[in-house]
């Protein structure tokens, strides 16, 4: 095996999450790590890197207004 069979392409598409991206890095030992990003800002970034994608979660961008 050579170590070409581990550089991604284009043709994997690869796909990431806003919540993988613009994690802050809190966790139960202590405060944020890293600032906030807006998600347009995430996405921007990640097109740059030549993502194939963004996944959403269905309150990534919109918040519900209905109590459940």
């Amino acid at each position: 095996m050579t170590e070409n069979n581990y550089q991604p392409k284009p043709e994997h598409k690869f796909t990431f999450g806003l919540w993988t991206v613009g994690n802050r890095g809190r966790d139960p030992f202590g405060d944020a790590t890293r600032p906030s990003l807006k998600p347009a800002t995430i996405v921007r970034e990640l097109s740059r890197l030549g993502a194939y994608g963004v996944n959403l979660h269905d309150n990534d961008q919109f918040t519900s207004t209905e109590e459940n």
